[in-house]
């Protein structure tokens, strides 16, 4: 039976990666080629939360929603900041709360060929953690698009839990969001990590999504700065282990 449910799973995920190379990946990248950047990244925005939320539902998410009038109606200059349990969490995120923030997602993305278009196409800005040139140079990046207006979500653990329990919230990627000055708004996801390493059978997984009240990283001094990393982590962590399917 597990083995059936593989199969429809992976035809399913055939067939939309098909469409959406037909629909958006080809021509997305043939404007690129006639240098219309702009409307290359519209046409990606237009799918990428289609494509994140058939890939959440494909892999049995039944997603609860909580929070979700704390999103700023004005979607300039925000920064999201998230705990990371899996792969998934990118697409529960922008599949469900259908927001245009470019991820900072590992190098190691472009391996993929079909992710690594979307990656591409929606500006993630990609992060070598083996050189620290990469790791300024992300940061450089991310202010940058945040003080031009754009959105921009990160994951302050660097790596997803693999306890379940959360890891430590590094300091350094509050960074952007405190140099452009921009609304931080706290994010909290539980449950994808069992979509990809316990899911057994056709049963849907509950996954929990939860929008937290959005922070204004304007005109901070620098205690306020120093302080400001610790406040996040701590109200993400205190919503997170508030969960109800969390296990120890």
């Amino acid at each position: 039976m597990k083995y059936i449910h593989y199969f429809f799973v992976g035809i399913l995920f055939f067939i939309g990666v098909l469409i959406s190379t037909i629909f958006c990946v080809i021509p997305a990248n043939l404007l690129k080629l006639f240098k219309k950047d702009e409307l290359s990244t519209r046409i990606y925005w237009r799918w990428a939360p289609r494509i994140a939320h058939y890939i959440a539902w494909l892999l049995g998410a039944r997603v609860h929603l909580d929070g979700v009038e704390n999103l700023p109606k004005d979607q300039n200059n925000i920064f999201y900041i998230c705990n990371h349990q899996s792969l998934l969490d990118i697409c529960v995120i922008i599949g469900y709360l259908k927001i245009k923030a470019s991820p900072i997602a590992k190098i190691e993305v472009l391996k993929a060929p079909f992710v690594s278009s979307f990656a591409k196409g929606v500006n993630t800005i990609l992060l070598d953690r083996k050189s620290a040139k990469s790791s300024i140079k992300a940061i450089l990046d991310g202010t940058t698009m945040l003080k031009k207006g754009g959105s921009v979500i990160i994951f302050p653990e660097g790596t997803r839990s693999k306890t379940g329990k959360l890891g430590t919230f590094k300091a350094g990627s509050y960074k952007m969001g405190l140099r452009a000055g921009s609304t931080v708004v706290p994010l909290v996801v539980q449950g994808t990590r069992s979509l990809l390493e316990s899911k057994k059978g056709w049963k849907r997984k509950d996954v929990y999504l939860k929008v937290l009240k959005p922070v204004s990283a304007k005109g901070l001094d620098k205690e306020e700065q120093k302080e400001f990393p610790l406040i996040i982590s701590s109200q993400i962590e205190k919503e997170y282990y508030a969960l109800p399917e969390y296990k120890y």
